[in-house]
């Protein structure tokens, strides 16, 4: 028999108790997986949506942690646009909201003159006009969702709105987003006069010594606000670094759990063959060579708990990202990265689960183990 069948071989004497051992790990890379890709698909989803937008700098009130409850006065956008360096700027109003039909969504509100609008990719429908009496832009997610419509009507809060535009399918923004006139939505959340945060444009954006500087000169100018390059909002985003290590936590933990399941599985297999390993041990095999087939014993059980739980992340979490209720809310990321880092964590997995067995596998006294009963 060749030594690299004798790890299958092995791990086929009790095949029930492999495959739960191969399910536990499954799901502990499985988890993860969608653990770590939604944290990552959220981050991405922030970044892409300003830069897709031209939002070179985010200013948002300093200290808050949920954006969606922030409120600032609109002036302080008048005077960060009087700044030397500064090209345009535009207010925004974020929020959540429940539609009549149970549906929560994401809203948010632009000025009528703002850059923001430019950035509005509309799958069919225009923009709104000012002579249109309360229009609003879809999303594509939600529009399908909901079943809506260019020129559908639909109520709020019991205010009536009408579908002007709807827009292609893009980021988070895009997927679950309804764009109202920000005065439309300010009346609406009872926020009169009141905006969320400001979308920046400078002069210069490409010169990392400029972007620096306008950030300095606001930053020590309007100490009320913290200003954000917009390429890296999202890894200053507070909200989201909670978010990253509770799925950081969660997945630490469920990795935890199939590591010990790997070293409870190897040692039974190792008191199980005792009398075995002392004849082996009383034939001449070296040390080394019995430890090497315990390793190998506990990376082949990583290795396929590893590629099962790498497809289990990945439907699994494609699968919830088109569930209604998050459909929108959920950008899942799972790149080639990620995935080699499922890999090396999967084989160090197996490695550090098997290192105890192994040891003590090696240690046994051959006499003593030919006479175990």
């Amino acid at each position: 028999m060749y030594f690299l069948e004798l790890p299958f071989k092995n791990l086929s004497r009790r095949p029930l108790r492999a495959f739960f051992t191969l399910v536990g790990i499954s799901a502990a890379v499985g988890s993860f997986m969608g653990f770590v890709g939604l944290s990552r698909g959220m981050q991405g989803a922030c970044r892409e949506i300003l830069i897709e937008r031209g939002t070179h700098i985010f200013a948002y009130p300093e200290g808050i942690v949920d954006l969606l409850g922030s409120s600032l006065d609109p002036a302080l956008g008048h005077q960060i646009a009087s700044l030397k360096g500064v090209k345009q700027v535009s207010e925004e109003l974020i929020g959540l909201m429940e539609l009549d039909t149970g549906q929560v969504i994401f809203v948010t509100g632009w000025p009528p003159q703002s850059f923001l609008w430019k950035s509005v990719s509309l799958e069919r429908g225009r923009l709104p006009r000012p002579n249109d009496k309360h229009p609003v832009i879809l999303g594509k997610s939600i529009a399908d969702a909901l079943g809506y419509d260019v020129g559908t009507e639909f109520t709020i809060r019991g205010k009536k709105f009408t579908v002007v535009g709807i827009c292609k399918l893009g980021p988070l923004a895009r997927n679950n987003t309804i764009i109202f006139p920000i005065k439309l939505l300010q009346e609406l959340t009872n926020r009169d006069n009141k905006v969320s945060a400001f979308n920046i444009q400078i002069e210069n954006p490409q010169d990392p010594r400029v972007m620096r500087k306008i950030i300095g000169q606001l930053s020590s100018k309007f100490r009320e606000l913290c200003f954000v390059e917009g390429r890296s909002v999202s890894d200053n985003n507070k909200m989201l670094q909670i978010f990253r290590a509770m799925a950081w936590a969660t997945s630490a933990v469920a990795l935890f759990i199939g590591l010990a399941m790997i070293i409870n599985t190897l040692l039974m297999s190792v008191l199980e063959r005792t009398k075995e390993i002392g004849i082996l041990k009383a034939i001449g095999w070296h040390p080394l060579r019995i430890l090497s087939m315990i390793l190998l014993e506990g990376i082949l059980l990583a290795a396929c708990g590893g590629i099962a739980g790498t497809l289990l992340g990945i439907v699994g979490i494609h699968w919830l990202s088109q569930f209604p209720q998050v459909k929108g809310f959920v950008y899942p990321l799972i790149d080639s990265g990620l995935i080699i880092e499922v890999v090396l964590g999967t084989f160090a997995l197996g490695l550090i689960g098997s290192i105890y067995p192994a040891l003590r596998a090696v240690s046994l006294n051959a006499a003593e183990a030919i006479r175990y009963e």
